[in-house]
């Protein structure tokens, strides 16, 4: 109860939390600016999938992503003990089941007595010898066997069932992260249900500050440019670089990448066409750049398009 009252406190006063999701109405938004040719969002850029999550895809997205990550980090160590001492018992189980089998030794003890008295005559006293020493003839067999039972381990190793067991626990102990990254979207939803204006600000009001960042992203990533471009200048004018240049056979095994986002260098991507620039830009951010190459053009030559009213607007 009171995480569900913090959260809607937190829904109803910070217009920031929380505040990342692909809704309806967002695409109704987008839908009306594409369809009178205003600057929009959809579809995003690549770098810009980190910030938003789509609420109706399975897959997990930005903070999501990372929530889990942090969370399974969290568990893996547990769960790396539990598997060696889990490990460690069924070494040690069956090295004593070995040894069981092994040490079992049984002593058998036996002996065997004979007393018998030959009396040999016929007289009155040698009757009565047989009669009273001749009853002592007696003959015995001892035989005691004995074991080392009661020293020998007796290991009991895990049944197939509790293998099963076992499993299925660390199994639900690594889908508990994923799940919860799910349950996580449900309080905006019920939020949203019982709060439909204050949900429209809150929309309205992500669209417009991520179209403002949208306009200034040129801006923003045209440091990221020149630091990338200085390290692919060093790493061209190395002896790899050599090779690479003048060894296309090794172009497969040393793979540039885009100076924005960082991607693999495919087929469709554009190299700058200006001598020993040879920056290398994915199409999508080629066309963020405004198709400028800022590794090798001066700042003054950009010229953004953008303008204040053409991404600030309100609804009613």
């Amino acid at each position: 109860m009171c995480r569900a009252y913090g959260y809607v406190y937190q829904y109803n006063k910070n217009i920031h939390h929380d505040n990342n999701y692909i809704t309806t109405y967002f695409r109704q938004i987008d839908a009306r600016r594409r369809k009178r040719r205003q600057r929009h969002l959809l579809p995003l850029r690549r770098g810009e999938y980190v910030n938003f999550v789509f609420p109706f895809k399975m897959k997990l997205q930005g903070e999501e992503r990372e929530t889990a990550a942090r969370t399974l980090y969290t568990c893996l160590p547990f769960i790396a003990i539990f598997i060696i001492v889990f490990g460690l018992s069924q070494t040690l189980g069956r090295i004593l089941a070995i040894i069981n089998k092994a040490a079992y030794v049984t002593y058998t003890f036996s002996s065997q007595h004979k007393i018998d008295f030959v009396i040999e005559g016929t007289g009155f006293f040698p009757k009565v010898l047989r009669n009273t020493i001749g009853r002592l003839n007696s003959s015995s067999v001892l035989e005691h066997n004995v074991d080392n039972s009661m020293c020998v381990p007796k290991p009991h190793l895990l049944t197939a069932a509790q293998y099963w067991v076992l499993g299925f626990k660390i199994a639900l102990i690594l889908l508990t992260p994923v799940l919860q990254a799910y349950m996580n979207r449900l309080p905006r939803a019920i939020a949203a249900f019982f709060f439909p204006k204050r949900e429209k600000v809150r929309v309205l009001y992500m669209y417009n500050m991520y179209l403002r960042k949208r306009a200034a992203y040129a801006k923003l990533k045209r440091r990221q440019v020149m630091l990338n471009a200085k390290r692919m200048e060093f790493m061209m004018s190395s002896f790899i670089g050599i090779f690479y240049r003048h060894c296309k056979f090794l172009r497969r095994f040393l793979v540039r990448r885009c100076l924005v986002c960082n991607s693999r260098e495919t087929t469709d991507s554009y190299v700058c066409r200006t001598p020993d620039c040879d920056a290398v830009y994915c199409r999508q951010c080629w066309k963020d750049m405004d198709r400028y190459c800022f590794a090798c053009m001066p700042k003054d030559e950009f010229i953004s398009d953008a303008s204040e009213s053409d991404y600030e607007f309100k609804e009613y």
